[in-house]
């Protein structure tokens, strides 16, 4: 979860960078509502809506996984300078 960065526009950000990524599980991709799982675990809505879930396999190599947290803590940060939302110094990460 990403406090101040809603999750649909972070996969659109990490699409055009090449990363891809889910904001629901793959067996709900048909219906995009928050994650019953993370509301079950007590999010927020915030939390909910700043959510986002990766998958990795066997043949992706520790390179291919720093360089994908590197590229989505650019969209991150590129995405939260467009926020409206104010963040607190907790929820910055």
């Amino acid at each position: 979860t990403f406090f101040g960065v809603n999750g649909e526009d972070l996969i659109i950000k990490l699409d055009e960078l090449g990363i891809a990524a889910s904001t629901g599980s793959a067996c709900s991709l048909r219906h995009q509502r928050p994650s019953h799982v993370l509301k079950a675990m007590g999010f927020s809505y915030a939390e909910l809506t700043g959510s986002l879930r990766l998958s990795i396999g066997i043949l992706n190599t520790k390179q291919e996984i720093d360089q994908a947290v590197s590229i989505l803590s650019q969209a991150v940060e590129e995405l939260r300078k467009l926020s409206p939302f104010e963040l607190g110094t907790d929820e910055q990460n």
